[in-house]
């Protein structure tokens, strides 16, 4: 038997929303509503991130590396981290989506998430050195994705 899952449950084992399911579902028909627009969010908060590595490598004409200029290292740094985290987070929004947390709390962790990479990228624009806006943006960050694995492991397990 097939069961297709959907928002508004299971059409063939009649499995409902906020209920444990009984039978494993084989195919999973999921429209995620939330992580699409996270990913709305964050992707043209990346692109101007993106594209102060660009301008800086083309005003300083250095086409590789950062050969040890403050403004470009501050684009890097700030492109870097955001490369290295908003993949990682939208990827385990969407596993909290596939799992049913409650549409509150995806919207909540998403709007959270986009505060804390647009407070760390203007605390690292502003200052190399250690800023509010670079740690309270990254302790944030990394929160939320720790607050988002322990969830998705509960979820799963229980």
């Amino acid at each position: 038997m097939v069961h297709q899952l959907n928002y508004s449950g299971c059409n063939t084992c009649r499995w409902l929303p906020g209920r444990r399911k009984t039978e494993s579902c084989l195919q999973i028909a999921l429209n995620p509503p939330v992580p699409l627009p996270a990913q709305i969010g964050l992707t043209p908060y990346s692109w101007p991130v993106a594209s102060q590595v660009v301008r800086n490598r083309k005003k300083h004409r250095i086409g590789y590396g950062a050969a040890d200029n403050k403004d470009l290292c501050k684009a890097i740094a700030a492109h870097s981290n955001a490369v290295e985290n908003i993949p990682l987070a939208l990827f385990l929004l969407l596993m909290l989506e596939i799992n049913q947390l409650n549409q509150t709390l995806l919207i909540a962790f998403g709007l959270t998430l986009l505060f804390a990479r647009i407070i760390h990228a203007f605390g690292l624009s502003k200052s190399i050195t250690v800023s509010f806006g670079r740690t309270y943006g990254t302790m944030l960050t990394w929160l939320i994705m720790i607050a988002m694995a322990a969830l998705n492991v509960g979820l799963t397990l229980f």
